[in-house]
């Protein structure tokens, strides 16, 4: 189990919380579309988003967000 530490207590990133950080409504739907069409059905997508991200993937979403060239806020899961 992945698991950042925030303040005194650890959470799992799991791909849904990072998609809670994209700020940009068109950013947004384009993802979720894009993963619904991928899912093909409400169940499907439900297990995508509570997937945990892997460390190589979490590790991509920290630079992404750091560099502030796009619309994502990880104030609620980054160290």
């Amino acid at each position: 189990m992945r698991l950042v530490q925030e303040g005194r207590k650890q959470v799992t990133v799991r791909r849904f919380d990072v998609l809670k950080g994209v700020s940009e409504i068109k950013e947004f739907s384009v993802i979720v579309f894009g993963m619904a069409k991928k899912a093909g059905s409400p169940e499907k997508l439900a297990e995508m988003l509570s997937e945990e991200l892997p460390d190589a993937g979490l590790q991509t979403i920290r630079s992404i967000a750091q560099c502030g060239d796009y619309p994502l806020s990880l104030d609620g899961i980054q160290k």
